[in-house]
């Protein structure tokens, strides 16, 4: 069946194939880079998701990414899965990989081809220690990746690092990438950016702006980039496709990139309370006196409508843009050919 939806949507370009469900925003740690904790939400109990994936599915939607916050604190994250996946759409849960229950996982991916997300922004513990604000962050990340590699395997899962590109850990890059491989697991690199949730920007730990890149580090942005493209090339564990990594390394020495976002149509957010967003950056659709929850029964119909349409299309023309690989993979697989390629011999969205 998911063939048939991606089919379509290729064709068409109308649909949500990819969807982000921010399940909560409460975490366990309180990293560099993000302060999501901060902006807590009312959160959708079991019955509502059941009536979200319902409509995700009558709208097309292929794959679901669960994030956070820290998804595995909710207690019926296997339920909440096994809703998604019983409606043929398939799960990717996004996790610090940091106090992961390993009962509760070992429940999850036993449902089937469920993909995980694990973070990690170093391989020095100390540093991953100072970004995310816990002395044995490293050691739990490693006993988690331990833990779900020979499990992924066998269940035809799919595992990712995701790692965030600053300052702090520019020369690690390749390292990192053969690190992921070492487990199975591919890697995504992340450019360090600033958070934005509602339209305004989330105040984070101290320490962030030393954090950031510019045109001072040319040279090594240039050459660690370049050393990524030729790994992804050559078959290497980079999930990436080569134009977003090229995008990243313009955006890293302050050049300004851009994309053609289709956020609002293939793509988009909804927060823990249920609320539709076109992406991350708003609060939601709730400003509309027309507006209803992404589980209410009428919101397919909104969501195809004219008007939502045009909320969208106006959101993304005033947006500054953004290189989150949600986001950008996406619309790079369905607008670049040459990205569209290396997606497509690279297993579709996985």
């Amino acid at each position: 069946m998911n063939m048939i939806r991606l089919s379509r949507a290729w064709l068409l370009k109308d649909r949500p194939v990819y969807v982000h469900y921010g399940l909560t925003h409460r975490c366990n740690l309180r990293c560099k880079m993000c302060s999501l904790w901060q902006e807590q939400r009312e959160e959708l109990d079991l019955l509502r998701i059941e009536k979200l994936a319902v409509n995700l599915a009558s709208l097309g939607c292929i794959y679901v990414s669960i994030g956070g916050g820290e998804p595995a604190l909710r207690e019926d994250l296997p339920q909440i899965i096994k809703v998604f996946t019983g409606r043929g759409i398939r799960a990717r849960v996004l996790t610090n990989g940091i106090d992961l229950p390993f009962e509760k996982f070992e429940k999850i991916l036993e449902q089937g081809k469920t993909d995980i997300s694990v973070s990690l922004d170093s391989l020095d513990p100390e540093k991953v220690s100072d970004i995310c604000g816990r002395k044995d962050a490293f050691e739990k990340i490693q006993e988690t990746l331990g833990f779900l590699s020979p499990i992924l395997k066998k269940t035809g899962g799919s595992g990712l690092i995701n790692c965030v590109v600053s300052s702090v850990n520019l020369e690690e890059l390749p390292s990192l990438a053969e690190f992921a491989s070492g487990y199975g697991f591919s890697i995504s690199f992340v450019p360090l950016e600033r958070q934005v949730f509602g339209g305004k920007e989330l105040a984070c730990r101290d320490g962030m702006e030393e954090m950031f890149t510019g045109p001072e580090n040319e040279k090594a942005v240039t050459g660690i980039y370049n050393e990524l493209i030729r790994l992804k090339k050559s078959g290497g564990a980079v999930f990436n496709s080569t134009r977003f990594l090229e995008l990243c390394r313009d955006a890293l020495l302050g050049k300004t990139v851009s994309w053609d976002c289709r956020a609002g149509r293939l793509f988009f957010s909804i927060d823990p309370e249920g609320n539709f967003s076109v992406c991350h950056r708003f609060r939601g659709y709730g400003e509309s006196p027309h507006a209803v929850p992404a589980w209410n029964e009428d919101f397919p119909k909104l969501f195809m409508g004219r008007e939502l349409q045009k909320e969208s299309a106006n959101r993304v023309r005033g947006c500054p843009g953004c290189l989150r690989p949600c986001w950008a993979e996406i619309g790079l697989a369905f607008t670049s050919p040459k990205a569209a390629f290396e997606r497509l011999i690279g297993g579709a969205l996985k």
